[in-house]
């Protein structure tokens, strides 16, 4: 009897700590990467640590994440409960504020909540170095061609070494008498090697050779600013090129899409020979479409003429600005101009209705009508939706207005009903009207519905369905439905709709799904949620329609939620089995398992005592 119990305790002994090792084994298989190996941030000032997680389990784990700084030089608050299907990741991200000049770690912990995990936790790290916010350490500047031409247009480069974060930065070149174009467009990134950066700097002609002047030159973006004071020097300088241009160095226009710019240059021979002059543009995208009158300009001594430039804006190009660079070259000097070209925002709407202007209406039944408005242009509108009917038809809505922002879509759900005293094969009609309130937009819809007797509902069973589906922003959600068809003859299944979702969340369900007779069949389905403005613990009831042939249906609500932290949800305490595969423990489960064979060595008598004679 006490070597059956024995046996028994062993055997419970062994199933726990099997339970350790697969637990051990699952939060193993969990790995997060940071988006950089390592962070600089400046003193005072906070930045942002993405990182991704990954779980290679074959099954779906919950995990709590929560930060810890290694000292107080720099301060990190972050935690969260995630949720990780199988084989797939997440991003996130927290925020760290650097306090003192100091390196630190950030450590990020990942502690299983649920019975796959068992409280297993795991940890990764991060190094922060933060670095005082002096102005000479920031970036390095070096000029070249400092001493510049009076009365001329003159090309400043700037040098720039970037001890900062490599990032955006904007940049401006600032005097009291000089006058600054900057050629490299904001923001510029400032990276590891040296940055040149071009300017047109125009000297008054007023101005003293022999002058010098002061220039800021101030580098911002939303961690930093830093100004630096630098010196130029003006001074007469002889006029190697016997041409010139005119106009400005710079010009800009603002043009509308679909539509074009001329811009007009005399060129000046200046020199007592004749002069060929060549005249060509450059672009980075290449998509506005310039057109010279003459590329090639023969011009007499002291003579002059003139080009004409024309820039086509593509009708599908996006707003903003484009630069066109011009030269006009002799063989041996060049005169340069540039050409900004502000491309106005404009709007491009286009609505319709998925169902068509002819609908079958069957009595006692309702039909939604999917009303899509796409919004292809440059700038967000608000729609108003009025609506009438005639007939003995009932409808509801949503909404009656509602925006949609740049390069996106929304669907509007609108219900319609037979009234009581409607009879099949009546006409009954409705009226929809699309309205922009700032663009001036216009669209008229006439629906026909065709009024039946009613062909009663699919003989679907829900065998499993969702209680509630999870959802966050920019993810991919899928959801599985297990259905039977009860009826005694084979049914199909022509289409799967979901309606009632909020803005940017649009779905993918299977269509002409065939069912025999008692058959089972599980469906699966995606959600793809976009940038949704919607916030933890809110809720979305939508529903879900099995439409069969000659519009046979059955609908079932189904209910979407932004999971949220509990307020009063703390960081668990740490397991005493964490880390249970660690060097400590492993000495530790080796006593263990030496203690477990002497006890089965005793149990089978391996240790006898010896007769005395």
């Amino acid at each position: 009897m006490k070597k059956m119990n024995l046996v028994i305790g062993i055997i419970i002994l062994f199933s726990f700590i099997n339970i350790g090792l697969v637990s051990a084994s699952a939060i193993n298989n969990v790995d997060l990467i940071f988006d950089k190996e390592y962070y600089s941030v400046m003193e005072d000032t906070s930045l942002r640590v993405g990182f991704t997680i990954h779980n290679r389990n074959n099954f779906d784990i919950k995990l709590f994440a929560y930060t810890e700084c290694d000292n107080d030089d720099i301060v990190c608050d972050y935690s969260k409960t995630v949720n990780i299907s199988k084989n797939s990741s997440i991003t996130s991200s927290f925020y760290v504020t650097g306090i003192d000049d100091y390196s630190s770690t950030v450590r990020i912990y990942l502690r299983g909540m649920d019975n796959q995990t068992n409280g297993q936790e795991i940890d990764f790290s991060t190094y922060i170095d933060v670095v005082r916010d002096s102005d000479d350490s920031d970036f390095e500047i070096d000029f070249r061609n400092y001493s510049l031409c009076i009365g001329k247009s003159n090309e400043l480069t700037l040098e720039i070494d970037n001890y900062n974060q490599n990032d955006f930065y904007d940049l401006r070149l600032e005097s009291n008498y000089l006058i600054f174009d900057q050629v490299t467009s904001n923001p510029v990134y400032l990276g590891n090697d040296v940055k040149q950066v071009k300017y047109l700097v125009t000297v008054p002609k007023e101005v003293l050779p022999g002058t010098s002047y002061d220039v800021i030159l101030r580098i911002t973006n939303d961690r930093v600013s830093v100004v630096n004071e630098l010196s130029v020097t003006v001074t007469d300088c002889p006029d190697p090129i016997d041409f010139s241009v005119s106009g400005p160095s710079v010009v800009s226009y603002y043009v509308n899409k679909n539509d074009s710019q001329k811009a007009t240059y005399t060129i000046y021979n200046n020199s007592t020979h004749k002069k060929k002059i060549f005249v060509a543009e450059s672009q980075e995208d290449n998509d506005i479409i310039v057109k010279i009158s003459d590329r090639e300009i023969e011009i007499l001594p002291r003579s002059s003429k003139t080009v004409e430039i024309t820039f086509n804006v593509p009708k599908e190009i996006n707003s903003g600005t484009k630069e066109i660079d011009l030269s006009f070259f002799d063989g041996l000097n060049a005169v340069y101009k540039k050409v900004r070209l502000q491309i106005n925002p404009e709007y491009k709407i286009n609505t319709r209705i998925l169902q068509g202007n002819n609908v079958t209406l069957p009595i006692g039944r309702s039909v939604d009508l999917m009303l899509v408005i796409e919004n292809n242009g440059d700038l967000y509108e608000t729609f108003d939706i009025l609506t009438n009917v005639s007939g003995d038809i009932t409808l509801r809505t949503r909404e009656t207005n509602v925006t949609v922002l740049p390069k996106s879509n929304y669907t509007l759900p609108i219900t319609v009903s037979a009234g009581n005293n409607i009879k099949e094969g009546d006409i009954a009609r409705m009226d929809i009207r699309v309205v922009g309130r700032n663009s001036d937009y216009l669209q008229n819809f006439l629906v026909n519905f065709n009024v039946v007797r009613s062909r009663g509902s699919l003989p679907i069973e829900f065998l499993s369905f969702p209680k509630e589906v999870s959802i966050d922003a920019n993810t991919t959600v899928k959801f599985q439905i297990e259905i039977k068809n009860f009826s005694a003859e084979d049914i199909i299944i022509d289409r799967i709709e979901i309606t009632g979702l909020a803005q940017n969340i649009n779905y993918n369900t299977p269509q002409n799904i065939s069912l025999a007779s008692q058959e089972r069949k599980t469906i699966e389905g995606s959600l793809y949620i976009g940038d949704i403005q919607l916030q933890p613990g809110d809720e979305i009831l939508a529903r879900i329609a099995f439409i069969g042939r000659d519009d046979v249906v059955i609908d079932k609500q189904l209910l979407l939620k932004i999971p949220e932290l509990e307020k009063d949800e703390k960081i668990p305490e740490r397991s005493k089995s964490t880390g249970f595969l660690t060097l400590s423990s492993s000495v530790l489960l080796g006593v263990i398992l030496i203690c477990i064979s002497i006890i089965l060595m005793f149990a089978m008598g391996v240790f006898k005592k010896k007769d005395r004679f």
